[in-house]
């Protein structure tokens, strides 16, 4: 099996001089861009099935997988063109010679390559086993760590062949217990982590090592820290599961208890600031667990033309960061490079929990905000009253403390299809509960951190002399300590989303059938409804191997669509 994607692009993109402009402040310009990337996937595999004595079924494969990414881009300007005509304009050799530009670089470069095998056996489809192995070497580690092993194994017992189910409980069709553990592994750290790269521009490496102001001299620093001793971040899972298939078939259930210790987890780890400012590098600094239960249920019948089927699931997960290198005191911070150290890393915690000071209201008078501890020379009616922690006396960095956590207290999701003749319905939905989120937004929209508007929680819920009830300090064009981390950025992240609805005309295949075939008509709402308490532009905030987890830096708001459509065959 031999697979290529390959994408090539051609750019030419014209700026025509403003003549609103002053002279001289915008010039014409033409810039012509060329990209391409490819990615191709080599598998071999073989495979062998028998079955002996009508009772021994085997079957298995091995087999090889070769992967390769390659992007590189590049783009080249001119301005000070002398016409402002096609096709004059378009051509780089005829502006300004003294007025060039250029820029490129590779944007991906990655191989991965892997030996593979599964052996599965089944003793009268009773007893059930199966063992897989891979073995992969990634180019994202160097040749000291590129391979790393990955087996795993699975045991199932299907007790509705038991002559003491059979007998015992006739309507059991189908159950089944299983017990699984394995390792995978994890390699997303980008493609140059081993190696430390580095950049040449005037605003990172442009020097007056000649005196000359108006011209520096171009040098060379570090874009990117490399960390050669980075190895895969595997991840060892335990599975207890129990599925079954009642009532002649209308009533399926699994249950899954399972328990996933990750070792060697890869994580950005901030540097100091005496180390320059070029991108950190993920190191291996630890040890994390996640214990969990997924439940998922499902019930289908029919009445007469009526058809319907329910299911729903929910999953329920604690997260517990073990230890970090070999101190128990080691802390990470969110990667302050791309936001406000918010989110706090550190063993006996959930991994990202939210950092910050805790605000405990607001101060309704300076009386009050004397006799409070001192927090620099914050303390004035209608400032944030931030509680001391510590005890100490006084508002430092001591007070910041784990004010909430992204993980949430399950996850759900239900789904309900109903079908009567020709017509079929289908609602999905799905949310979370108990998850806090860090609503950044507010940080842009609630202060005088930038020139722009204001939200109207800033306008109508300022605290003033007038309304000592506002939850948002008193609007101050030099208060540069409200905005800091705290309290009063979480939000509850609880929410409950339609994610789709469909409803399915199958056309009278009388009329159509001669011509068409499964010909169906539909119209489908997507995102058609979300409850929620928060009040960002969307509570269904991505997660992954972040230290920022639950961070709304103002994600996007999902959109919601109407599609009105056709399906037929012929």
């Amino acid at each position: 099996s031999l697979g290529i994607d390959v994408t090539t692009e051609r750019g030419r993109f014209i700026g025509r001089a403003n003549p609103e402009y002053i002279e001289g402040s915008f010039v014409n310009g033409s810039t012509a861009t060329s990209n391409y990337d490819y990615q191709w996937v080599w598998q071999n595999t073989l495979s062998y099935s028998k079955t002996f004595n009508s009772i021994h079924k085997v079957d298995a494969y091995v087999g090889t997988e070769a992967i390769k990414q390659f992007a590189e881009g590049f783009s080249a300007g001119r301005q000070g063109y002398a016409f402002e005509v096609l096709p004059i304009i378009s051509y780089l050799g005829l502006g300004d010679p003294t007025k060039v530009s250029n820029d490129g670089g590779v944007f991906k470069d990655y191989t991965l390559s892997a030996q593979f095998g599964k052996f599965n056996y089944s003793y009268s489809d009773k007893y059930l086993f199966q063992a897989i192995v891979r073995n992969d070497a990634s180019s994202r580690f160097l040749s000291a760590s590129r391979n790393a092993l990955f087996p795993a194994f699975s045991l199932g017992w299907r007790l509705s062949e038991e002559n003491f189910v059979k007998n015992s409980l006739p309507f059991v069709d189908d159950l089944k217990l299983r017990f699984g553990w394995g390792k995978t592994g994890n390699q997303k750290i980008g493609d140059y982590n081993a190696f430390t790269t580095y950049r040449s521009d005037i605003f990172h490496a442009g020097y007056p090592i000649d005196g000359n102001q108006t011209t520096p001299a171009l040098g060379y620093d570090a874009s990117a820290f490399g960390n050669p001793q980075a190895k895969w971040e595997a991840t060892t899972s335990t599975n207890f599961g129990l599925d079954a298939s009642l009532l002649k078939g209308k009533l399926n259930f699994e249950l899954d208890v399972w328990n996933r210790v990750t070792t060697d987890m890869l994580f950005k780890v901030p540097l100091t600031f005496t180390a320059g400012d070029a991108n950190n590098p993920a190191f291996n600094v630890g040890q994390m667990t996640n214990k969990g239960v997924d439940f998922g249920i499902n019930y289908k019948d029919n009445a007469g033309p009526l058809r319907y089927s329910v299911s729903a699931n929910i999953s329920q997960y604690k997260n517990n960061v073990d230890k970090l290198d070999a101190s128990p005191n080691t802390r990470f911070f969110g990667d302050g490079s791309r936001v406000p150290a918010v989110t706090l890393t550190q063993a006996g915690l959930p991994i990202s929990s939210f950092y910050g000071y805790v605000v405990e209201g607001i101060f309704q008078s300076d009386a009050e905000a004397a006799s409070w501890p001192k927090y620099e020379s914050y303390n004035k009616a209608g400032k944030f009253k931030i509680k001391d922690v510590n005890g100490d006396g006084k508002i430092d960095d001591g007070d910041r403390t784990v004010i909430g956590s992204p993980h949430p207290d399950f996850t759900y999701g239900m789904s309900l299809n109903v079908g009567y003749k020709a017509f079929n319905l289908n609602v999905f939905g799905n949310g979370s509960k108990g998850n806090k989120i860090f609503n950044y937004t507010r940080y842009f929209s609630d202060f005088n951190t930038f020139q722009g508007n204001r939200s109207k929680r800033a306008l109508y819920d300022a605290w003033q002399p007038t309304n000592t009830s506002g939850t948002v300090p008193i609007m101050d064009a030099n208060d540069q300590i409200s905005s800091r981390p705290s309290s009063y950025f979480i939000e509850d992240g609880t929410y409950f989303r339609i994610k789709n609805v469909q409803l399915t005309y199958a056309l009278p295949s009388k009329y159509f059938g001669k011509v068409l075939d499964n010909a169906q008509v539909y119209i489908q709402a997507q995102n058609l409804a979300t409850f929620t308490k928060y009040t960002g532009l969307n509570p269904e905030i991505q997660t992954g191997n972040d230290p920022t987890l639950g961070f709304d830096g103002g994600y996007m708001p999902v959109s919601r669509t109407f599609i009105l459509g056709f399906n037929f065959g012929f």
